[in-house]
């Protein structure tokens, strides 16, 4: 799903309205509904509920103004809070605000307090949308203070108050809400650090924008969604066999590190991919197997237990007949295994993931990449990136978008930066950015179970683009799960590979689209 700026929003508003004749409270109105429906979802019912809506002067406060009305239609007790003066609201927010108090409605002025919302089941924030410019202050940043100590579900309209649209900066304060009901598509700010961590689980609705609206603003950034991801996935054939899902080679382990590439391996095979094989070195050899039951394995030589130069001959002859190759999880950073890295790399004709220190091998060497003629998937976390694009860490962090996107263009590759909110970038410069996942998956051995889910994807024949989004989607959908079912703090990396088969199950079963972005605060009502 494309990802706009504000500006962009603004501009296909404008040209559905003014171009293509849909009036602006039409598109009010649809906002509105959309903002019920969307609570009605994930609370239930809003009959009986208290609600306080906060509107500001604009266009976000007209939407509120409607959500107000549509509430109270349906039984809601609704109280409408307004941070404006009369004479500050104009056009379509003045229409339903009249409509507002037709229907019976009430507007209150004072200054928002936190015994104000102390009784209230929800908050809907309907302050500023998109298009704030300046940091909040005064009543404003007062109404986002009793906002966010009220300890009640707020739902923020479009985007919560106080998040730059754009960049994702958060202009002084901002409201911490629970769901966010982007209106049209989704906006940058939903997205980007730090803005994307005040706004809970993310919804986009329709509103009737045009499609020719939509499409007429071109966009470098793409959000992924769980309805792609089904497209994906198409059902097996009744008489397949596991040669119809292709063969994985996995190469790395050490002998202090098996367990990395034994977690890549099951993840592989909980993927869906036909066979795998594992070349380690020899003295791992036996404690892959005592691991991983279902793999195949190949004893390399080595040297101190690691691959070394000597290695890559024999590596690349059991590359042969295989549809992918994934190279890293417990490979190890000497200098044996970098030469051994960058003649394998150099020499393979096969689809490529690499990750963990085959990253890091490469990190003086990316010329080697931009000679392969198969496919190649990188998967750096921030500090394997920095290695790569010879920078630091907090500077790939401060423009993670721009940092894996430069060298995906660069170097012909797809790069798939890891972190909250992983970014997969394409050498024609488009960045996808992933939804799932959760902080419990910051521990050891995560990035060896993606490399596992994203090699299986590519050996079934996915291209690696597909293979990288997919592989990130599907990886953390799988953390989601994990964490709500064993807590964050516990999280293990085996916990993923144990709960890859109920994601690939939602998959299969097609049920309604998975909602990813999970909120942080409250579950009430």
């Amino acid at each position: 799903m494309k990802v706009v700026t504000s500006e962009q929003m603004r501009r296909i508003d404008d040209m559905a309205i003014r171009k293509l004749g849909i009036p602006g409270l039409k598109l009010m109105e649809n906002a509105g509904a959309g903002v019920i429906s969307a609570v009605e979802r994930r609370w239930g019912t809003v009959r009986g509920r208290k609600i306080v809506v906060i509107c500001g002067k604009g266009n976000n406060g007209g939407d509120g103004f409607v959500v107000a009305r549509l509430a109270k239609s349906r039984g809601a007790r609704v109280r409408v809070r307004l941070l404006a003066d009369a004479p500050e609201i104009r056009g379509d927010a003045l229409v339903n605000l009249k409509r507002w108090k037709k229907a019976g409605g009430a507007v209150e002025r004072a200054p928002l307090t936190d015994a104000d919302l102390a009784d209230a089941d929800f908050i809907v924030d309907a302050i500023f949308g998109t298009g704030l410019s300046q940091p909040l202050a005064d009543r404003f940043a007062s109404a986002v203070d009793a906002i966010n100590v009220s300890d009640r579900p707020v739902v923020s309209i479009d985007i919560p108050s106080g998040v730059n649209g754009t960049t994702g900066e958060i202009m002084g304060c901002a409201v911490r809400a629970d769901l966010t009901v982007a209106l049209g598509l989704p906006k940058c700010g939903h997205v980007l650090f730090p803005g994307a961590e005040q706004t809970g689980s993310v919804e986009v609705v329709d509103i009737g924008l045009p499609a020719e609206a939509l499409a007429s603003e071109p966009s470098s950034i793409e959000m992924t969604t769980g309805a792609e991801m089904r497209k994906l996935f198409k059902k097996r054939p009744e008489g397949s066999h596991k040669g119809d899902y292709g063969h994985l080679l996995l190469v790395g382990g050490s002998r202090s590190k098996v367990g990395a590439i034994a977690m890549a391996a099951r993840a592989a095979i909980r993927s869906g991919v036909g066979l795998v094989t594992a070349g380690v070195p020899e003295s791992a050899e036996l404690g892959f197997h005592t691991l991983v039951l279902e793999a195949m394995s190949v004893a390399l030589p080595e040297m101190g237990g690691e691959l070394c130069r000597e290695s890559a001959v024999a590596a690349l002859e059991a590359s042969r007949g295989k549809d992918a190759v994934a190279l890293g999880p417990g490979l190890g950073w000497s200098e044996e295994t970098t030469a051994f890295s960058r003649e394998f790399v150099a020499s393979l004709q096969s689809p490529l993931v690499v990750d963990a220190d085959g990253l890091n091998a490469l990190s003086d060497r990316p010329d080697i990449l931009e000679r392969r003629k198969a496919s190649t998937v990188l998967t750096p976390h921030p500090g394997e990136m920095a290695r790569l694009s010879h920078s630091t860490t907090q500077e790939v962090q401060a423009n993670r978008i721009e940092s894996a996107v430069g060298f995906a263009r660069k170097h012909s590759v797809v790069v798939l930066l890891k972190g909250a909110r992983t970014v997969v970038a394409t050498p024609e410069g488009v960045a996808h950015i992933n939804p799932t996942g959760n902080p419990g998956m910051a521990t050891g051995g995560t990035g060896d179970v993606l490399t596992g889910v994203i090699g299986s994807l590519l050996a079934q024949g996915f291209s690696a683009l597909d293979s990288a989004r997919a592989g990130a989607y599907l990886h953390g959908w799988a953390g989601d799960v994990a964490a709500e079912s064993k807590g964050q703090i516990a999280l293990v990396a085996m916990d993923l590979v144990e709960f890859l088969p109920t994601v690939f199950k939602e998959i299969e079963t097609s049920r309604a689209p998975y909602a990813p972005l999970r909120g942080r605060r409250n579950e009430r009502p």
